[in-house]
């Protein structure tokens, strides 16, 4: 397995012999949600995307308000979490 596989359609990362689960989840609670630079309401904006979006979240980066997220466009970038619901 390379150093990032997605297996089962199940987003894993390798890192020191363990597998950690990488969470999904989808935009809500707002028509449009900003991706931002920085995990900050004052950092510039790269894209917006819409509601019911899926993103990849990668907690280690997630601060208290925002996550770390990924798109499937490729686009990375912080969103704030209380526009974010978790994929059980």
């Amino acid at each position: 397995m390379s150093q990032n596989d997605i297996v089962n359609d199940v987003y894993v990362s390798e890192t020191n012999d363990k597998t950690e689960e990488i969470k999904f989840g989808f935009v809500t609670n707002c028509k449009k949600l900003n991706v931002r630079e920085k995990p900050t309401v004052e950092s510039p904006v790269v894209c917006e995307i819409v509601c019911q979006t899926e993103v990849m979240i990668d907690e280690k980066e997630s601060t208290e308000e925002f996550y770390k997220v990924y798109t499937a466009a490729g686009i990375e970038g912080f969103c704030m979490k209380k526009f974010i619901a978790i994929q059980p």
